[in-house]
């Protein structure tokens, strides 16, 4: 359902839109966009920093990123693949618990 524009009529087939609520129409198509993207694609960042993953783990179980725009990216079915296989679990183990001794509120979102 569409929602209408909030504004007031200024004249004879003149209507004048409220500003803050296009930028906050704006705002919310921009965040169904992001939530989209993020739910196909995950940054080398994000993989290092929320997931623990380092350089050398990339390179071994999921190659060399793909680039959008600015960003390299790798798609989240394969990063699920990788973080299923054994090997992947016994060698990122040991770097979770490091990580949970530091802080105990760490914790590995689901993909």
């Amino acid at each position: 359902m569409a929602r209408r524009p909030v504004g007031q009529f200024v004249g004879y087939r003149q209507f004048a839109v409220d500003h803050k609520w296009l930028a906050e129409k704006r705002e919310r198509e921009a965040a169904m966009d992001r939530a989209a993207w993020h739910s196909k694609w995950i940054t080398v960042w994000r993989l290092k920093t929320d997931r623990l993953w380092t350089d050398w783990a990339i390179c071994q179980w999921l190659g060399k990123p793909a680039s959008q725009g600015k960003y390299k990216v790798f798609a989240v079915v394969d990063v699920k693949a990788a973080e299923r296989k054994k090997t992947f679990k016994e060698w990122h183990t040991p770097r979770l618990e490091k990580k949970q001794l530091k802080n105990p509120f760490f914790e590995i979102k689901k993909l």
